[in-house]
């Protein structure tokens, strides 16, 4: 079979509640499917305009599930 590659997209907005069961369930997903696929596979966070801390945590977990290709992104609104 080919590889099968393909990137996850999360996007949050203060979601320090949610995060982490969210990225924890779509883990669990992926050990599934690896089982019986190979692929490649990014995951992105793309959290916008959060006062909370949803990025560390989303940071946090990724790293700690030794996720290799991740990003996240943090988007501050700037008031002009």
């Amino acid at each position: 079979m080919d590889n099968v590659s393909f990137t996850i997209g999360i996007p949050a907005k203060n979601e320090e509640n949610n995060i982490r069961h969210t990225l924890l369930s779509i883990f669990k997903n992926i050990c599934f499917m690896e089982q019986k696929l190979h692929y490649n596979y990014e995951i992105i966070v793309y959290v916008n305009n959060s006062v909370d801390a949803t990025n560390l945590i989303a940071e946090k977990v990724l790293k700690n599930n030794n996720i290799k290709d991740y990003k996240v992104f943090k988007r501050s609104e700037e008031l002009v």
